[in-house]
């Protein structure tokens, strides 16, 4: 193409313009001061990205002010701080602190974490101590039926004297409290579906604790005890202090609330997850 000597100066003036405007805009591969979401360092915007752009049943679950939630579609990766994707501050937190949990497993709602009765997952403390109202809420598979903790915050001072909480399985669902080695629990009642994810819910209102399996309550226990609050991590698929055995199977979008879910909620979130 032939391009009139008089139109040069013109095309150079334009090219400077469109520079200076890229520029100002943070174009042309400038570097955003602020990570996703204002808060934090300067990061790469996809790496803080949450890992799933949402879906029904997550709606259903915001829509509940839960205090942490885990949609446990992450790939693995560190991303900054961390290695799972929290849906309520929006930061990756935890670290993986044993073997090789498998992620991007097929999942009850999406994707979710295998674990192999070798590896777990340290999160941040959740406080559920007192006598505070507190849910817990997640979808679990067994594949090997032993007593194992599922998702569990509990410590030992001294050694001998356990105190937090514990979402249990052996052959089915149940939960426990500890103070001081004492320990109240449901029974592990909350039967497994004989294939995919099972809907678990734990609630405890300050008076007695529930295990609920696919929204029908399993048990009821009276505890009104005031617990001490633990300074240890929450830990998904531990090995029990106990000498139990790690977790083998399947977790997906687990969630815990400073309230009780009711069964109106939890019937919401279960027609939620069936939703396309």
């Amino acid at each position: 193409m032939r391009v009139a000597a008089g139109s040069v100066v013109g095309l150079v003036s334009l090219f400077a313009t469109i520079a200076a405007s890229g520029a100002a805009c943070g174009s042309f591969g400038a570097t955003n001061d602020v990570a996703e979401g204002g808060v934090g360092p300067s990061v790469d915007a996809g790496a803080d990205a949450a890992p799933d752009a949402g879906s029904a049943y997550a709606a259903a679950v915001l829509a509940d002010n839960p205090v942490a939630y885990y949609r446990l579609e992450d790939d693995g990766a560190t991303h900054g701080a961390g290695v799972l994707y929290e849906e309520v501050s929006k930061s990756y937190v935890g670290a993986i602190r044993s073997g090789a949990p498998s992620f991007q497993a097929p999942g009850a709602v999406g994707k979710a974490i295998r674990f192999d009765g070798h590896s777990w997952i340290e999160l941040p403390k959740q406080t559920l101590a007192g006598r505070t109202a507190f849910t817990i809420e997640l979808w679990v598979h067994i594949d090997k039926m032993q007593f194992s903790h599922v998702l569990t915050d509990q410590q030992r001072v001294p050694a001998q004297m356990k105190t937090g909480w514990a979402v249990l399985c052996d052959d089915a669902f149940g939960f426990e409290r500890y103070s001081n080695a004492d320990a109240r629990y449901t029974k592990q009642a909350a039967l497994p579906r004989a294939t995919g994810l099972t809907h678990v819910v734990v609630t405890y209102d300050g008076a007695s604790m529930r295990i609920l399996g696919d929204g029908v309550v399993a048990d009821t226990a009276p505890d009104e005890r005031t617990i001490a609050d633990v300074t240890t991590p929450m830990v998904l698929a531990a090995a029990g202090t106990n000498g139990e055995l790690a977790f083998t199977g399947t977790i997906d979008e687990v969630a815990l609330y400073t309230h009780v879910l009711d069964g109106a909620a939890i019937a919401r979130h279960l027609a939620a997850a069936k939703a396309p």
